[in-house]
Order: structure tokens, then sequence, then C-alpha cells
């Protein structure tokens, strides 16, 4: 974006040489520099960002953290959705079901095992974090083809 923006504003025309060698070598140096992979943009403790990546769902993670930076989730709505994954990964291996038998009904089973959340604020209970956007995930996984994959893989 960023990058966009002063390449645009070299267009527009300066009169000053210097000022417009300035702007086009800060959008090579800008275009050279590589980004930061999707998942240390929301992480950055070695310990965590090595136990999403090994984990089940570890290698469609960095999917899930770009679909969801795309659509303008804040950072830390991102770093919920990807802990969720994270955490229902490790149930799916600790009940022993195969990758490709995850459906709704596995998620549905989970989000029960999680229980309700309540306070003041919800009399009536809220979902805890750790099931906030399975369903999603679960069609990102579909359209990816990445549950038999998964299952063809084995543990």
């Amino acid at each position: 974006m960023a990058v966009l923006g002063l390449h645009a504003v070299v267009h527009r025309g300066f009169s000053d040489q210097i000022t417009r060698d300035y702007f086009v070598t800060l959008i090579l140096v800008r275009s050279r520099t590589r980004r930061k992979p999707v998942i240390e943009k929301f992480f950055t403790q070695p310990k965590t960002l090595s136990r999403l990546r090994s984990g089940l769902f570890g290698p469609h993670l960095v999917a899930l953290a770009s679909a969801l930076d795309e659509a303008k989730y804040s950072n830390a709505s991102i770093r919920r959705h990807l802990r969720a994954a994270d955490h229902f990964g490790t149930w799916v291996q600790q009940q022993a079901i195969e990758p490709d038998q995850v459906d709704g009904a596995t998620i549905e089973c989970y989000i029960r095992g999680l229980g309700r959340m309540y306070s003041l604020h919800s009399p009536q209970g809220r979902l805890p974090h750790k099931a906030l956007g399975l369903r999603q995930f679960l069609e990102l996984l579909r359209q990816r083809g990445a549950l038999k994959a998964l299952a063809e893989k084995g543990p």
C-alpha cells in the first residue's frame, strides 16, 4: 500500500530532481524488502509460533490469517481465531478423530464441551474465545481440500 502511495506521489511530478530521486529510491527499497509472513504479524514468541506451525491445522493457519486480515479483522481478533483453530486441532487429535471426518457436528460437539462463560453482561452465557470462527475455518479447509490431504498425510 505504502509503495503505491509513494509511486503516485512521484508521478504527480516533483520539479526537484533530488526529491524525485529520493522517492524513487524509497520505492525500490520498500519493494525489495521482504514482507513478514502472515503469522509473524500476529505472534512474536518463538514458542507460540512453533506450536501453531506444528499443530494439526498449522499449515492452514496462514490462509486463515490472510483471509481474516484481508477482511479487515483487528489483530487481536485474528490472534483469537488462530488460537481457537489451533486448540480445535489439538482437541481433534486428542479425540482420535480423522481429519477428513471433521464436520459441523464435530465442531458442535467441541463447542458443547467448552461450556459457556456467564457474567452480568451475558446472563445466558457466551461462547469462549476457543470457539471463535471454527465454522468459517472448516469452510476454508473444505475449499482448499485440506481435510482430505490431512487424512492422507496421517498424524
